[in-house]
């Protein structure tokens, strides 16, 4: 790809204005790593689409390997019983193994959610116990799993809390395998974890993160000429991206609720965009909302 007559690989983040010239061959093909970065699930869907039918033996062989590898990671053997492969069938609406495994290798499906999935359908977890000095049987603990934000619909940033980068994390893994992400501290994850503890997991970020996240902050301001203006200003000079704004009466006609969703890199780019917005005089007060 060649941006503004310049080469730059595809995972270059354009901006407006950039000429773009896309250089084609005809024994190309897309790569897995391609789902990392594309930002628009029609993209993504395409890309998926046709490694599944292009390279359907490899993405098959390649699930079976991450399968295997995240099953034995948790302690579990990876030939299967036939109830335990009946049941995660019949819940991930895969008809076949060889189905589920091309989900797999194509991304469509995380390997350790389905290992954790198929941890929670064995008595035990499967793994062998670990004891104390005592002779107690110690309750396993596997390896967080690692998101980077880009899997698509097999994981999920919760709406309630918009987690992002330098957040700590918890995930809820749904019956159908996929994850849904939130704040470790939001309150509506602690009250879905009263019903279902079992389905709770640790979820960590991946150490390179190449995308934005949204948050949303709430600024209580003095209801003057020009503020919404110079609180836009601000966000772009901190290189922070305004996906909404809404605006809320306080009673007060003097005051003004204004309501902002914005993309972030993570927690540090969000605490300068929000220190940069209080210094505005007529802001009274600036919060992350999370729930």
């Amino acid at each position: 790809m060649v941006i503004n007559h310049e080469p730059a690989p595809l995972r270059t983040e354009l901006h407006n204005g950039d000429i773009v010239e896309i250089i084609t061959s005809p024994s190309s093909r897309p790569s897995p790593n391609w789902l990392g970065y594309v930002r628009t699930g029609k993209a993504r869907s395409a890309i998926r689409h046709r490694l599944r039918t292009a390279n359907l033996v490899e993405s098959q062989a390649l699930g079976k390997r991450l399968l295997t590898n995240a099953l034995n990671t948790i302690g579990l053997e990876p030939d299967l019983p036939s109830a335990i492969i009946e049941r995660l069938l019949n819940e991930s609406s895969a008809k076949t193994m060889d189905e589920l495994y091309a989900d797999i290798g194509i991304g469509t499906r995380m390997a350790p959610l389905v290992a954790r999935h198929i941890m929670g359908m064995t008595e035990g977890g499967g793994s062998i116990p670990q004891l104390d000095v005592e002779g107690h049987v110690l309750p396993s603990k596997p390896d967080p799993v690692v998101i980077t934000g880009n899997e698509g619909s097999t994981v999920q940033l919760a709406a309630c809390c918009l987690p992002i980068p330098g957040d700590k994390l918890i995930g809820h893994l749904k019956h159908d395998q996929a994850l849904i992400v939130h704040v470790e501290d939001c309150e509506t994850a602690k009250r879905h974890i009263e019903k279902e503890p079992d389905r709770w997991i640790e979820v960590t970020w991946a150490g390179e993160l190449n995308r934005r996240f949204e948050c949303r902050i709430t600024i209580l301001v003095h209801n003057q000429k020009g503020t919404l203006a110079r609180i836009a200003a601000e966000i772009g000079e901190a290189d922070a991206h305004i996906v909404s704004v809404s605006m809320d009466d306080d009673g007060d006609p003097a005051m003004k609720h204004l309501r902002f969703t914005i993309q972030v890199e993570d927690r540090v780019h969000l605490a300068r965009t929000m220190r940069g917005i209080r210094s505005i005089d007529s802001v009274t007060r600036i919060l992350r909302e999370r729930s």
